[in-house]
């Protein structure tokens, strides 16, 4: 039988990280029209090795939690081997949404911000970048464009998009305006509340993108990328449907011109049943810049919530193959 779901808060916030925010002041970058709060969880500042985590479409940092913990929280005398900082991109977990999508490149420079900001308290460690899926995308990016700013990158199931995909969308939206993407579309008409986090838990479980996921992984997504709206206890996303949608709907300028001229030493580990063109683009990336290698692991799309574990070991051994760990 599935665990329950109390309705309660995540794990996170029982942990020693540290909630921040950043308060990013209208017309600060291209495209903000108001003020907009981006907020995440960072560690105390303990003198160890620094990792940065950017999470996926509609996720939040916190639903990697059971692959995280244990790298950067200290548990039973175990000392964790990294300090962090877990951004929460425009929109999801507690960051606010805005009017619009500010799109890949603004969110890329929206999260480059925080970075520099934050991690400026850790003083002068070792720092590396790690992201999933469009956090994937989005770390590739500043990474090449701020070659000093990690000494390693891990990209867990980036969904590069090929060279081919980025023009045929380009090209579709030029001729079609209102043209929307099949996952655009789903995500447009996806639920967004339930009754309950139980009811929201069982309705989830086993479908869609969460199909595989271990039950603790489900936990977390419920009780990090929901919340709670009203005293008879109804949740909804956090992240807004519309905005989910417009990330599905949109491609990154310049993608593969960062990636041919990156310098930062990236590892890409993708699941053998993720979709095909992440393998491909995978493969593309290494050919087209020496910086890059891969590896395929079990699972899908999302194999760091269906085995948190391997996921870990084989982040480790990612980050363990630079001489700075």
């Amino acid at each position: 039988m599935a665990a329950a779901v109390e309705p309660t808060h995540h794990p996170v916030h029982d942990s020693e990280l540290i909630q921040f925010e950043q308060v990013f002041a209208k017309d600060e970058l291209d495209g903000l029209e108001q003020n907009l709060v981006i907020r995440g969880w960072r560690s105390p500042v303990r003198g160890r090795p620094l990792i940065h985590f950017l999470h996926g479409n509609g996720f939040c940092a916190s639903v990697y939690w059971q692959m995280l913990a244990p790298l950067v929280c200290d548990s039973d005398g175990q000392q964790a081997p990294f300090d962090c900082i877990l951004t929460d991109l425009q929109g999801h977990g507690e960051s606010e949404a805005g009017s619009h999508f500010l799109g890949w490149n603004g969110n890329a420079s929206l999260a480059t911000a925080v970075i520099e900001s934050v991690a400026a308290e850790f003083g002068e460690v070792t720092r590396y970048a790690i992201g999933h899926s469009f956090g994937g995308v989005l770390t590739a990016m500043l990474c090449s464009r701020n070659p000093k700013l990690f000494s390693r990158a891990v990209l867990l199931d980036p969904v590069l998009f090929t060279p081919v995909m980025i023009n045929l969308l380009r090209v579709q939206k030029f001729f079609l305006p209102r043209y929307r993407t099949p996952f655009s579309q789903k995500a447009l008409k996806r639920r967004d509340h339930w009754d309950s986090f139980q009811q929201a838990a069982d309705s989830l479980r086993g479908r869609g993108i969460y199909k595989g996921w271990c039950e603790a992984s489900l936990q977390d997504f419920i009780l990090g990328a929901l919340e709670a709206r009203d005293e008879r206890g109804t949740v909804a996303l956090r992240c807004p449907t519309w905005l989910e949608s417009d990330i599905f709907n949109s491609v990154p300028f310049g993608l593969w011109k960062d990636i041919k001229r990156s310098e930062t030493p990236t590892r890409i580990l993708y699941g053998e049943r993720s979709y095909p063109f992440v393998a491909k683009a995978a493969r593309l990336a290494a050919k087209q810049n020496s910086h890059f290698s891969y590896r395929e692991l079990p699972g899908g799309h999302c194999f760091m919530q269906e085995d948190p574990e391997l996921a870990r070991n084989q982040l480790l051994q990612a980050l363990s193959s630079h001489p700075a760990y």
